[in-house]
């Protein structure tokens, strides 16, 4: 059983995934950055991206023949899910859209191991409003504005800001803003950001990181969580089911899986004009709480039937129960430590093959010390045998410095046999 999420953390998970196949949950129905984090080689990624996308595959075909590597544009249009289709015995996701993105890039032999199991919603055991307000020293008066999780692109911060600027400047109660999370200021330069809007800056408040309680809290605290996405990449939000158990009211984008949460439950904002839409919904909520307490009774009765964690485990039970009898049962070894080879082709090349050879699974390898002035590419060209692939290939400083007293890396990676994808890449 694997949660697969899209970021760092989850590259171990991946690589058990493709090792041991069962049943993989998507978090995110797009792992092309979980590939690119992987240490992926940049060959491998585009036969990846052209297997998810036939349709897009000249983009990709042309954007390998100069090297550049995956940009942004890239992970809207693949999603370097092949490999994992192809392996698991069935695939989670939690919205509709998530399962026909998959049918439109890889056919319905892959949309068949599908099963849609909307993200549970988390037993609200938070303080009330005001307690939440009084442990956080807020304002118990205060129009409060969340945000939570990691600060990111998609998320559209600069439309949010530019409405609380109209809302900040024209309301008849206070105003404050929570960023409830990570900051990454290389992917959004939040601080940049709020010095335009000045407003803003005095209003808001950045946490970063926050505990499972607090963040419990600082939603407790909220008038409006806030959970925008464009463009969006068929992700789910696990913030935004927390606050739906917590019966808070949220503003979402009317976009991608989004669009399949009822619309009685949170208000929903257009992608054109968003700006102007989100100060017009949050004025309206803040004059009159009886609307957002609506909104907020809806979303705790979303949460307690359609997201509960009853009826989440009954579905992942009959994804369970609905698999074909498992295959007999195979011995498997002890975990192998790493296979420790020098950088030298005429030597490791024959014992990589052997090695696969009698652990056809895959097996993890250390190549070094390696001169710092050598190129890796040609040096791992010449050491993986036919038929098989470096992956999540990384490279690290080697330390102490080599025995020469010259500075070296070694190169660590996963061998594996070549796999055929479901859809063969193009030449």
């Amino acid at each position: 059983m694997y949660q697969l999420g899209n970021n760092p953390g989850h590259v171990f998970v991946l690589r058990a995934a493709l090792r041991y196949p069962g049943v993989v949950v998507l978090h995110d129905p797009r792992i092309l950055y979980l590939y690119q984090v992987a240490g992926t080689g940049t060959q491998d990624l585009y036969d990846l991206m052209i297997a998810s996308n036939p349709r897009a595959a000249e983009f990709a075909r042309a954007a390998r023949e100069d090297g550049r590597g995956p940009t942004r544009v890239d992970h809207v249009l693949f999603d370097a899910l092949a490999e994992v289709l192809q392996a698991s015995r069935a695939i989670v996701v939690h919205s509709d859209h998530a399962r026909q993105l998959i049918r439109r890039h890889h056919g319905e032999a892959a949309a068949a191991k599908v099963s849609v199991i909307p993200h549970f919603a988390y037993t609200p055991a938070n303080p009330s409003r005001e307690a939440a307000r009084a442990a956080l020293n807020l304002d118990r008066n205060a129009f409060v504005v969340v945000t939570a999780g990691f600060v990111h692109r998609r998320k559209r911060y600069e439309w949010l800001i530019e409405a609380l600027d109209q809302v900040a400047q024209t309301s008849a109660r206070p105003v404050i803003w929570i960023q409830a999370g990570e900051l990454r200021e290389e992917e959004v330069p939040l601080s940049a950001l709020l010095d335009r809007f000045p407003a803003v800056k005095a209003i808001s408040r950045v946490t970063g990181y926050l505990s499972e309680s607090d963040l419990d809290t600082t939603i407790a605290a909220a008038d409006v969580l806030v959970n925008l996405r464009f463009p969006s990449e068929g992700e789910s939000s696990g913030s935004l089911a927390r606050a739906f158990g917590n019966g808070t009211c949220c503003l979402v984008s009317d976009t991608a899986a989004f669009k399949e949460i009822p619309a009685d439950v949170a208000v929903k904002i257009p992608t054109i004009g968003a700006p102007g839409v989100i100060a017009a919904a949050l004025t309206a909520l803040s004059a009159d709480p009886a609307l957002r307490d609506a909104f907020g009774r809806r979303a705790a009765r979303y949460a307690a039937t359609d997201l509960s964690m009853d009826r989440y485990i009954a579905r992942f039970c009959e994804v369970i129960d609905g698999l074909d009898a498992p295959a007999p049962a195979v011995q498997v070894s002890p975990a192998r430590a790493a296979l420790h080879l020098a950088p030298d082709p005429i030597v490791a090349r024959p014992r990589l093959a052997e090695a696969l050879a009698a652990h056809p699974a895959g097996i993890e390898v250390v190549i070094g010390p390696i001169d710092a002035a050598t190129d890796a590419r040609p040096l791992l060209a010449a050491l993986v045998p036919e038929r098989a692939d470096a992956r999540h290939v990384r490279a690290a400083p080697v330390s102490p410095e080599s025995s020469t007293g010259e500075a070296a890396y070694e190169i660590r990676l996963h061998l594996c046999r070549k796999a055929d994808l479901r859809h063969a890449p193009a030449a």
